[in-house]
Formats: structure tokens, C-alpha cells, sequence
């Protein structure tokens, strides 16, 4: 039987750390959930769907609603055989969504949003594809270096492409400069920023949007080229 593969990628704000500061990235207290990039093919070789939950505003019920609608999206296409892919999975984006599932039902007193996220996540087969990543690169090969490597890299987004009324000055970027990881929290401050308000956020919604995708995407055609013995480094 051919094994379902789902994709998952967080994307964070850290509002408590200074922006020229680096989080704790074994602390969630350092972090926030701001989207969730995912995928899902049925079967290898067939058709991939793609989609990115947004919280929409600051707020502990605001990134509840958030881990809840991801375990739903989740848990409607994933089977006790399905595999969940990531990158750096089992270092970052698990831990941290489980993290801050706990500081949020323990302060909200509402444990159904981490439950349920583990209730998915305890079902699946987690794929982390990092270790084979390093092990055929080299410790500290990125996501994107690695897609290079294996002929898919990932597409830039960038910020000038997008009417969303933000220079790349403005969150530290050089004209011309894709969007990094890096670059996220800010934007991610400024989008939830724009949704407390009920500002204009369709063009940094799209920008933010794009950029997870392009995270999404590679992760099953890395899984497929896995352990990489045939790939070559630039």
C-alpha cells in the first residue's frame, strides 16, 4: 500500500527578542506561531496540494485557533501509514508547535488545541529529512542549499514583487533581497500588527503566504532522492 505524504513548516515571531537579537531556539516561550505551511499527496507521483494557515491577530485565542485549524486540516487527510514530512522537524517546528501548545492550555486552560495537534502528529510516520540532509552535505546544510543540490530549489519571494506598503528597508533587507528566515518575524509583527487594527494586509498576506510555500513544495521531491547518495554537491 503506497504511503500518503503530508509536508509541514511553521513560521514564527519571537515578540519578546529584541530584532537584533537570536531566540533561545529550544525555548518556546521565544516564540509565536504566525502560519503553518502544508502539503499533502495522496500518492507518489500524483497531484500535491498546498495550503497556509495564518493566525489572524496577537492574541492567545488567536494562536489557539490557529494549532486547532492546522490539527483539523491535519487529521482530515492523514492516515495511521501517512508520512510527515520536514526539515529540521524533530529540532524545530514539532517541539515548538507542542510548546507552545502547553504554555497556551496552560494558560487558557483549554488543553483541545495541543491534544488534538498531538492526536495527528502521534499518528503519522515523522519524516525528518535534515539528518540525511547533513549526512550527504555536510553539518549545517540548509533547507535551500539542499534543494540546490537536488535540482529544486526553491523560488525567492520578494518583498519589492508585493503592494503590501513595506520596504526592504524596513525589515532589514537589501533592494532586490529575497525574504530569509531571518526576515519573517518582522513581517510576521507588522501582518499581525495590520489584523488587530483591521488594516490592509492582502499583499503582506501573499508575500508571507509564497514564502512558506516555496518551503513546502521541495520536501517531497527531497524525500524521494533521499539518502541523496546520488547527488552530487555543487
Amino acid at each position: 500500500m503506497s504511503q500518503p505524504r503530508l509536508a509541514f513548516d511553521i513560521e514564527t515571531v519571537s515578540p519578546t527578542v529584541p530584532h537584533d537579537e537570536m531566540p533561545d531556539f529550544d525555548d518556546p516561550t521565544d516564540f509565536e506561531l504566525l502560519a503553518v505551511g502544508l502539503g499533502y499527496q495522496p500518492a507518489p507521483g500524483g497531484g500535491i496540494e498546498r495550503d497556509v494557515l495564518f493566525r489572524d491577530g496577537w492574541g492567545e485565542d488567536a494562536e489557539a485557533t490557529l494549532l486547532n485549524d492546522v490539527a483539523a486540516w491535519l487529521d482530515e487527510r492523514a492516515t495511521d501509514n501517512a508520512r510527515l514530512l520536514t526539515y529540521n522537524g524533530d529540532g524545530f517546528d514539532i517541539p515548538i508547535t507542542h510548546g507552545r501548545g502547553r504554555i497556551l492550555s496552560q494558560s487558557t486552560g483549554d488543553e483541545g488545541p495541543l491534544a488534538a495537534f498531538r492526536s495527528v502528529v502521534d499518528h503519522v510516520v515523522h519524516v525528518d529529512i535534515k539528518p540525511d540532509a547533513w549526512n550527504a552535505f555536510g553539518t549545517y546544510t540548509k533547507l535551500e542549499e539542499t534543494c540546490e543540490y537536488c535540482g529544486c530549489p526553491p523560488t525567492d519571494t520578494i518583498l519589492s514583487e508585493y503592494d503590501c506598503g513595506v520596504s526592504p528597508e524596513d525589515v532589514g533587507l537589501r533592494a532586490g533581497e529575497p525574504i530569509d528566515n531571518g526576515t519573517i518575524p518582522r513581517l510576521g509583527e507588522l501582518y499581525l500588527n495590520r489584523c488587530d487594527e483591521g488594516a490592509d494586509r492582502a499583499g503582506l498576506r501573499e508575500a508571507l503566504y509564497d514564502y512558506t510555500v516555496a518551503d513546502i513544495e521541495p520536501l517531497f521531491v527531497l524525500d524521494d532522492r533521499r539518502p541523496f547518495e546520488d547527488v552530487a554537491t555543487l
